[in-house]
């Protein structure tokens, strides 16, 4: 589970994952028929492939109870939701339900250290911005109250001839 021959393997599957999720649109089935059964197949062998590397490392690192276990890593957590959720949602074949495949793809920002650093980045930034939104929504309204106060009916005109004024 620590090989890197591993991680790079499932990494190849996550991003041939993401080239067949690519590949599905609406009306594949009308165009294309034979295809919606070889996606069919290559989805259930992605899912297959990531219930067998959820497996290896819960053996591997302990499932929740020791320090390193896997379910103690957020990007681990992250991986694991989206198997639960892929295997919740696999005997459904309506197309809300096939578009929560769409989550895959987040399985590969944990993969790399510098998408790591990079997302705890964007979610640092998110977080010390929502207090300058917040006073920036303050002004807004002080703004929107005090134009409606002041100009409030006087620069609305009509210009057609044929509407009577009141």
């Amino acid at each position: 589970a620590n090989s890197m021959v591993f991680e790079w393997f499932m990494v190849a599957v996550i991003f041939a994952s993401c080239v067949t999720l690519a590949v599905d649109y609406p009306g594949i089935e009308n165009d294309l028929p034979w295809a919606i059964d070889v996606l069919a197949v290559c989805d259930t062998v992605f899912l297959i492939l990531f219930i067998v590397e959820a497996a290896i490392k819960s053996i591997a690192y302990g499932f929740i109870r020791n320090g390193d276990a896997y379910l103690r890593d957020g990007w681990d957590r992250l991986d694991f939701f989206i198997v639960v959720v892929s295997v919740i949602t696999l005997p459904f074949d309506a197309g809300a339900v096939k578009a929560v495949r769409a989550i895959r793809p987040l399985r590969l920002l944990g993969r790399f250290a510098s998408t790591r650093v990079v997302i705890a980045a964007l979610i640092a930034s998110v977080k010390a911005s929502i207090s300058v939104m917040l006073v920036m929504s303050i002004f807004w309204v002080i703004y929107g109250v005090l134009g409606v106060q002041l100009f409030g009916g006087k620069l609305g005109y009509c210009t057609n001839p044929n509407v009577a004024t009141h």
